[in-house]
């Protein structure tokens, strides 16, 4: 028979074990989906500012370039 005092001792503590916890509790295939569509959003929120950033800064003209770019998105 198991005490109190055992089970504590036995218990996961630590950011890791809570983290697997809920890991495993929504599923692996849920958590690898979320990352991806986490990471396309992440990446389509930034794009254009950093797009436009850098159609700033080149040296030369670029308009031909831009104006189809914006073509494209809209």
């Amino acid at each position: 028979m198991r005490t109190i005092g055992s089970e504590l001792r036995d218990r996961q503590t630590g950011d890791f074990s809570v983290y697997s916890y809920y890991l495993r509790a929504a599923g692996w295939l849920n958590c690898l989906f979320f990352l991806i569509y986490v990471s396309i959003l992440a990446f389509c929120f930034n794009f254009p500012s950093e797009f436009h950033l850098s159609m700033l800064k080149s040296p030369t003209c670029q308009s031909d370039l831009f104006s189809s770019m914006v073509a494209v998105v809209l």
